[in-house]
């Protein structure tokens, strides 16, 4: 008997396209436990002194898959701005940007 293969791989991402109420674009990405890795909004605009086009948030989970971390769009931009990277949980930095 052959066994089931799995509709998704391990290790890929799935992304789904679609517009919001206001008319931006929103692509959502999710892992193959179907658990949103990151999610973007098309927006074309600025953050600080920064301009971005996608407003992304990042979704961080434990290995059981419980939600750790949730990086918003202003921490997307604070990383980049920032080195080194650092998430260590005793940070100052962390805190203002993960939720």
């Amino acid at each position: 008997m052959e066994a089931a293969q799995p509709s998704l791989l391990l290790n890929t991402l799935n992304k789904t396209e679609m517009t919001d109420p206001n008319g931006a674009r929103v692509q959502v990405f999710s892992n193959s436990d179907g658990l949103t890795i990151l999610k973007r909004v098309e927006l074309a605009d600025s953050i600080g002194n920064s301009i971005v086009t996608w407003l992304e948030t990042y979704y961080i989970y434990d290995e059981f898959g419980r939600e750790k971390y949730t990086i918003s769009p202003k921490g997307v931009v604070a990383l980049q701005v920032t080195t080194p990277h650092s998430l260590d949980a005793h940070t100052n930095h962390q805190r203002s940007i993960c939720i």
